[in-house]
């Protein structure tokens, strides 16, 4: 009796036990059904579109579309463009915003999609940086209206020339300063105001000019030509040169507004040696803050050049 209660004792823990392994093996089925089944449904459902493609702006990409101008494009390399204002005939370099550059017929295409003699329509803040070309960082929105003709950029190839690089060595050397801000990354384009140089067919090129005159209460009145290098805290900037420099000198000055909004040099304040440091045969990079007069002296093997810009945001 005891053997035959112990071995049906037995027999019931071995019936218990393959029935609850019946039953782990039913609810993992069933698991592994509802995964799949999930899984199933979810890759049916429709994905996302990248984010250069989607109808929502990025963190960096302006919102302010009130300004809306037509333009011409009269240069590609790669995603950026040169652009020519159809009302002003002004050239330009627009900031591209990802995700917001549209063909004629609405659909989401990238800056390579352009094509030299495109009719664009730009919507953005109306802000045009002082540069030459300028700059437009705040473009919100741009659509192609037409395909237009490649060969209307034709009439603007010193533009494109000058911005492309490819610098003729026997012109003057010009430079251009790349430094960040509010706005984003920022080029202005530097002329130089004063010059001596020596062309390859025995020529000499001058212009003897100053950057400031005497006001009627003899304070020094900077040139309105100086470009404002719009900073609101220091940062690094970046001079590069059309030609290979020898040498380079950088100062500056404290500089203010007077009551006529003109730009002044500050009474007493001296001239401060600015070091910088050579990245590349032509590239230097230099710290700028606000409030001051840069002044650039560069040599050359052709001659010499000077150049200016001022950090006042005007």
């Amino acid at each position: 009796m005891t053997s035959r209660n112990h071995t049906s004792h037995c027999s019931a823990k071995e019936t218990h036990s393959a029935a609850a392994r019946l039953v782990s093996v039913v609810v993992a089925l069933s698991l592994l059904a509802l995964a799949l089944c999930l899984s199933a449904c979810t890759s049916n459902q429709p994905q996302a579109e990248p984010q250069a493609q989607s109808d929502s702006k990025s963190v960096t990409t302006p919102t302010d579309d009130s300004e809306v101008s037509e333009a011409l494009v009269i240069y590609l390399q790669g995603d950026q463009a040169l652009f020519v204002d159809q009302e002003t005939n002004t050239p330009y370099v627009p900031t591209l915003p990802l995700g917001q550059i549209y063909d004629a017929e609405g659909n989401h295409i990238n800056a390579s999609d352009f094509a030299v003699g495109n009719i664009v329509q730009v919507s953005g803040n109306g802000i045009m940086l002082e540069s030459y070309p300028g700059q437009y960082p705040g473009i919100a929105r741009v659509q192609v209206l037409e395909q237009g003709n490649p060969a209307d950029a034709d009439a603007y190839a010193d533009v494109i020339e000058m911005w492309a690089g490819g610098a003729d060595e026997s012109a003057v050397p010009y430079a251009s300063l790349e430094y960040s801000s509010d706005l984003g990354q920022i080029t202005l384009s530097l002329d130089a105001y004063d010059y001596e140089w020596h062309t390859a067919d025995g020529q000499t090129l001058e212009k003897d000019a100053s950057l400031d005159t005497d006001a009627a209460d003899g304070s020094d009145v900077i040139s309105d030509s100086v470009l404002d290098a719009s900073i609101t805290a220091p940062t690094q900037a970046t001079l590069s040169f059309s030609h290979t420099a020898t040498a380079i000198t950088i100062e500056r000055e404290s500089v203010a507004l007077n009551g006529q909004g003109k730009i002044v040099e500050n009474e007493g304040a001296g001239t401060i040696s600015v070091a910088c440091s050579q990245i590349e045969n032509n590239q230097y990079t230099f710290d700028i803050e606000p409030g001051y007069l840069y002044e650039i002296e560069a040599h050359f093997d052709n001659g010499e050049a000077d150049f200016a810009f001022h950090t006042l945001n005007k």
